[in-house]
């Protein structure tokens, strides 16, 4: 069975009665955000641990929103935005707890869901916490930001390094995180299981055959209607899909959807990842993407409108036999679109984006006018 354990507030406040923190007040006190002063946790942050956190978080985002939030907003506006029904449910596999590109590029999305090998982890009220290991969680915190703040993405194996040495552990407090820095209010947020047939059940225990997760409860700049960031932790190939099968019924159940993959592995290439290719392909009325995405060769010009974004270049290092000379063809002879701000593994020179677009979906639109 799996396990999570998630406690949205303290038992009992530690202060001259003060109220217990609430998950929002925490989400901040981890995002070096400073709480009102009747907080439980503002006397945390007087403490040299925070002042230092909070510090290199202003100084690590202001370099993240400088260098890519504002351009990818700005950009998604023009470019992506009015291509798309923003209504839709956006859905983000392999993403792990990147929560703040979608939270960017699709503002107006009911429903986030996002997906990894990453735990999910658990988070203890911040009070209740002894002051060593508050720091040390702070810590760990900043070591896990680290890569999607210098090179837009996170590696699996060193957020989960990063995490286990504290107490806040999983993807939970970085996406908690990341939703308080890009000043959303965190509502609620709960333990969740798939069971085989993709129904949501609330519990902090999973079944062997269920897939194990967390839904989010937000408010965007904290007014409008409450959106919901699901995170559910798989492996998603054919011969793992068997045993844990419910994540590929959910999507499905959530009728239409739109897609996003940076630096996706190239999994979708690989003929072990099939069944959730197809997936994609079916149930996406839009998919943005760099090439590590969803390969070329299953976007054909009879079913999906492209636009390209950037220069398409090879790869280096370990995925550098993932080259697309199919892709580099179309490339070049299309329209050359600039992308303004760098992303996923070429984040140093040569991004690339690609918008895809269902033909059916765009057929349809211009038969309903």
């Amino acid at each position: 069975m799996h396990h999570f354990v998630l406690v949205l507030a303290a038992v009992s406040a530690v202060d001259g009665g003060l109220a217990p923190s609430s998950l929002n007040e925490q989400a901040r006190f981890m995002a070096g955000l400073a709480n009102p002063a009747d907080s439980v946790l503002a006397k945390l942050e007087a403490s040299p641990g925070w002042q230092k956190h909070s510090a290199a978080l202003d100084a690590g985002w202001e370099k993240l929103e400088t260098k890519r939030l504002e351009p990818m907003a700005a950009w998604a506006t023009q470019e992506v935005v009015p291509s798309l029904d923003t209504k839709l449910p956006l859905v983000y596999l392999f993403g792990g707890p990147d929560a703040i590109s979608v939270d960017v590029v699709y503002a107006d999305a009911p429903v986030y869901v996002l997906a990894g090998l990453e735990r999910v982890g658990s988070m203890p009220p911040i009070e209740s916490l002894t002051p060593e290991e508050v720091t040390r969680g702070l810590d760990s915190l900043r070591a896990a930001m680290r890569t999607t703040i210098d090179s837009s993405f996170f590696i699996t194996s060193q957020v989960s390094a990063d995490l286990k040495r504290s107490k806040l552990q999983g993807v939970l407090p970085i996406i908690l995180l990341m939703l308080a820095r890009h000043g959303d209010e965190v509502l609620e947020a709960e333990p969740i299981f798939l069971d085989p047939t993709g129904a949501v059940n609330v519990g902090a225990v999973t079944p062997k055959n269920g897939v194990s997760g967390l839904r989010i409860r937000f408010l965007r700049n904290g007014v409008g209607s409450p959106r919901q960031l699901f995170y559910f932790s798989q492996d998603v190939s054919n011969e793992a899909l068997p045993s844990r099968p419910g994540l590929l019924p959910f999507v499905k159940s959530l009728g239409p959807f739109n897609s996003f993959f940076k630096a996706a592995s190239f999994i979708l290439h690989d003929r072990h990842f099939s069944k959730v290719r197809e997936l994609v392909l079916e149930g996406s009325q839009s998919i943005l993407q760099d090439d590590s995405g969803v390969a070329f060769q299953h976007l054909p010009a009879s079913k999906w409108q492209l636009t390209f974004f950037g220069e398409y270049t090879p790869q280096t290092g370990p995925f550098s036999d993932h080259y697309q000379t199919d892709l580099k063809a179309a490339w070049d002879a299309a329209p050359k679109r600039p992308l303004p701000f760098r992303t996923g593994y070429k984040h140093e020179r040569g991004s690339t984006m690609i918008l895809a677009l269902k033909k059916a979906t765009l057929d349809a639109g211009t038969s309903a006018q």
